[in-house]
C-alpha cells in the first residue's frame, strides 16, 4: 500500500500513464493514478486543508472539480452530504469507486457533467495520466473529450442551500462567476475558488505556458461579483498572482 507520506520525485514527468495504487490518508484509502498531480491533491486536502473548511455533521457541500472524489470523500467521512460535479467520465468513475470503498456512497451524490455558465456539451482538454489538471478552457493540453455541462443554477435544482462550495475546475471559474446569478449566490454559505492564474499549472508548479483563460480585469470582475454576497480573503502564490479566493460569511459559515 502507498502512504501519503512516501516521498515522490520532483523532477518526475508531468505527464505519463501510471497504474493504480492504493493511497492512505487518515481514516479514508484511494485508488489513484499514482501520479505526483494525485498525491498532491491528496495532501492538499488531508495535511493542507487548502480549502479551509471544516466539515460540521449534516452540512450539505458542493464539490466542484469533483476529480477522483478525495475532497467529497474526506468531507463525507466528517459527516457533510455531498454533491460532487465531475466532467471527466474516468474520473467520474473512480470517484464512485472511492465513495464505495470508504462507505460514504450514501453521502456522495455524484454527477458526470461540468460546470459552465450555460448547459452546452464542451471538449475537455487533458494530458495522459494528470487527471487533475482537466480543463474546459485550456486547450494547450494534448487530448480532448466530449463533456456535458450545465450551468450553476441548474446544479442548485435539487439543493436549497450550499454550506460550502470547492470550485476547482482548471480556469473555468472565470467563465462562471461572471455569469452566475445574484439568486445563487445567495444561497451559498462559504465557497473557497482556486484561481488559475499564470503563476500555476496543473500540478502546482511554475507555468511556463501559463493559463491563456486569466486575465486580471476577468479576476477583478469575479472578486466585484462575488463581494456583494461574501468577505474575501485573498491568498497569493510567491510571484504575487491569486491563488485561491476563500468568501465567507461570518463565523457562522463553517471556516
Amino acid at each position: 500500500m502507498s502512504n501519503l507520506n512516501t516521498p515522490m520525485p520532483i523532477d518526475a514527468p508531468e505527464c505519463w500513464t501510471p497504474s493504480k495504487v492504493l493511497v492512505q490518508a487518515g481514516n479514508a484509502k484511494y485508488l489513484l493514478s499514482g501520479s505526483i498531480g494525485d498525491c498532491a491533491i491528496v495532501k492538499e486536502i488531508w495535511e493542507q486543508n487548502v480549502y479551509r473548511y471544516h466539515p460540521r455533521p449534516n452540512d450539505v457541500v458542493m464539490d466542484i472539480g469533483g476529480h477522483k472524489g478525495v475532497f467529497s470523500v474526506w468531507a463525507a467521512l466528517h459527516g457533510a452530504f455531498v454533491y460532487a460535479f465531475e466532467p471527466c467520465r474516468e474520473s467520474y468513475e473512480n470517484l464512485l469507486l472511492n465513495a464505495e470503498m470508504n462507505d460514504v456512497a450514501d453521502r456522495i451524490c455524484a454527477r458526470n457533467m461540468g460546470i459552465w455558465s450555460q448547459a452546452c456539451r464542451l471538449p475537455l482538454y487533458y494530458w495522459p495520466g494528470d487527471a487533475g489538471g482537466n480543463s474546459l478552457v485550456e486547450n494547450t493540453r494534448r487530448d480532448s473529450e466530449d463533456a456535458l455541462c450545465i450551468s450553476l443554477a441548474l446544479a442548485f435544482n435539487d439543493i436549497r442551500w450550499c454550506d460550502f462550495m470547492k470550485f476547482d475546475t482548471e480556469g473555468s471559474e472565470f467563465e462562471v462567476f461572471q455569469y452566475v446569478p445574484d439568486s445563487i449566490l445567495e444561497r451559498i454559505g462559504a465557497l473557497s475558488i482556486e484561481i488559475h492564474s499564470p503563476a500555476l499549472d496543473p500540478g502546482g508548479r511554475a507555468n511556463p505556458q501559463k493559463f491563456t483563460a486569466y486575465s486580471d480585469e476577468r479576476y477583478a470582475l469575479i472578486v466585484a461579483r462575488l463581494s456583494k454576497h461574501f468577505h474575501i480573503e485573498e491568498l497569493r502564490a510567491g510571484n504575487g498572482d491569486p491563488n485561491y479566493l476563500y468568501c465567507t460569511r461570518g463565523q457562522d459559515a463553517g471556516l
